[in-house]
């Protein structure tokens, strides 16, 4: 498979695209149609080299989202880059517009706003939700931590990274466990304890050796986790030390 350089959108693009957003102009992310890229702002270069007919798998239904094979997919396509890179917007806005457009329509459909929590749009001051759900998932307004795990495509690379660990005999063991229950990776990375490795590896560990565990389990463990994080540094302890506190 012959490789390409992977374009991106310029800065001055990416700013226009939420500008015209903002002021009500969004019929472009209902349309199936391909993302109409105006010419007269012609893509940027990057260093990236991606094999050319790259693509994921398109969700079937709620239940078939694919989010953890397309989650290894795009970080083994783009695990070369660094992560100043993969906290650029312009790459992840060129991606999610152009490379992944049929991608992001089958999973993230403008259209469709039921399962969206209100806390999607606590940062942004467009009163439009739809709009508010667009600035969200196809594009990256302020590359802070919380946003890349919400950009519809960043966030797969992102999960994928923060799980990878090549000295396992499977070395996305740990983005499996991750992405096993969507919102497990929402309560776990969201959260400041999900910025620690240590504590991340050691809660992921945990749920491995405990598979039975109903959302509700997994999310009240969390919340002890996060208020036993309240009261002693865990960020001070062994891997070892913080998975016997979660037990």
């Amino acid at each position: 498979m012959s490789k390409i350089t992977q374009k991106i959108f310029s800065k001055y693009y990416t700013e226009e695209l939420i500008s015209k957003i903002e002021n009500g102009n969004f019929s472009e992310y209902l349309s199936d149609s391909p993302f109409p890229y105006e010419n007269k702002m012609p893509p940027g270069e990057s260093t990236i080299e991606v094999n050319e007919n790259f693509s994921l798998k398109l969700p079937l239904s709620s239940a078939e989202l694919y989010d953890m094979e397309n989650s290894i997919s795009l970080y083994s396509e783009f695990k070369s880059i660094t992560e100043t890179q993969a906290s650029d917007n312009r790459l992840w806005t060129y991606l999610s517009h152009i490379n992944l457009w049929e991608y992001m329509r089958k999973r993230w459909p403008a259209e469709k706003l039921g399962e969206e929590s209100e806390d999607l749009f606590d940062e942004l001051s467009v009163k439009n939700r739809q709009a508010n759900f667009i600035i969200s998932r196809y594009h990256l307004k302020t590359p802070n931590r919380r946003r890349l795990l919400r950009n519809g495509i960043s966030r797969l690379w992102w999960y994928a990274h923060l799980t990878y660990d090549d000295k396992r005999s499977d070395p996305f063991e740990l983005t499996r466990i991750l992405l096993a229950h969507q919102d497990k990776a929402q309560n776990l990375l969201e959260r400041s304890l999900g910025s620690d490795n240590k504590i991340l590896v050691a809660v992921l560990e945990y749920l491995k050796f405990n598979p039975g565990l109903t959302r509700e389990q997994v999310r009240d463990k969390i919340k002890e986790i996060n208020l036993v994080g309240g009261v002693k540094n865990l960020h001070l302890l062994e891997q070892n030390e913080i998975l016997e506190i979660i037990n």
